[in-house]
């Protein structure tokens, strides 16, 4: 990296928010199943009691989503590289933890063709001339288009526009929610921060400890989207002086900033 690529983090409110966008991008590819299924089945099977455990978790990703974006900020590497470093056997010069992350992540890619598919077949709906098999090919050259082209800023904004609608509509459902008989209360919502959860719920539970928020997944891509977005590039190397240590100072806030509003979205 150069040196005239490091730039002066941004300061206040205004100016975090303007240099967000890795998190967003996760959010993006985050919401649904698990927030859509997983917890309106928790819903529907035990009430507002494991309320409580979606923000416990939604918690506990933030700090993993933060100290994975710390190991790229300081390294401007990816995770299977970091994961690359971690001692113990190496099989064709690679680490055993990178593997079986790479073997892991290899069930991703069936799922993946589940989601094409799913779209496709949603597409086909809407021009029912169009098999869904050619949409599903479709979506995926577009796809590799994309991302062959390395266009992250405009992903960035296609996602955010996605998000910031399906938000909003999720915000619309619940005001129209509480004009029926099945609004919530007060009472129903603090029921669910008494740390209690019925006996036949830990299977569910656990499902959504694994879903709700960033998942595996997500968490694992967090260091890519955050280099395409430039922080490593904007703290430059490590030279041990006060103005990198004031860089790195910064934008690990910028950071903080981004994993928040992902968490919180």
């Amino acid at each position: 990296m150069e040196g005239s690529l490091t730039r002066p983090a941004p300061t206040g409110i205004g100016g975090l928010l303007r240099n967000i966008g890795p998190g967003v991008v996760v959010s993006g590819s985050v919401v649904g199943s698990g927030e859509l299924l997983v917890t309106t089945r928790m819903g529907a099977d035990v009430g507002f009691v494991f309320l409580w455990g979606v923000i416990v978790a939604s918690v506990v990703k933030y700090f993993i989503q933060l100290e994975l974006g710390r190991q790229c900020l300081l390294h401007d590497d990816t995770t299977i590289a970091a994961l690359d470093r971690v001692p113990g056997p190496r099989l064709l010069k690679t680490s055993w933890v990178a593997w079986l992350c790479a073997i892991g992540y290899f069930s991703v890619f069936v799922a993946v063709i589940g989601i094409l598919g799913s779209v496709g077949g949603l597409l086909a709906s809407v021009l029912p001339a169009i098999h869904y098999k050619i949409w599903a090919a479709f979506v995926f050259l577009l796809v590799v288009a994309l991302l062959w082209r390395g266009l992250y800023q405009d992903l960035e904004k296609m996602v955010t526009v996605l998000v910031a609608a399906f938000s909003l509509v999720v915000i619309g459902c619940l005001a129209v929610l509480q004009g029926t008989p099945h609004a919530m209360d007060l009472t129903e919502i603090a029921s669910g921060f008494t740390f209690a959860m019925p006996p036949d719920g830990a299977f569910i539970a656990l499902a959504l400890m694994g879903s709700v928020g960033a998942t595996a997944v997500e968490l694992f891509m967090y260091p890519y989207w955050v280099r395409e977005k430039g922080y490593p590039r904007f703290i430059g190397p490590d030279d041990g002086s006060s103005q990198w240590r004031e860089r790195y100072r910064g934008w690990m806030r910028v950071l903080a900033m981004d994993a928040g509003v992902c968490t919180a979205i």
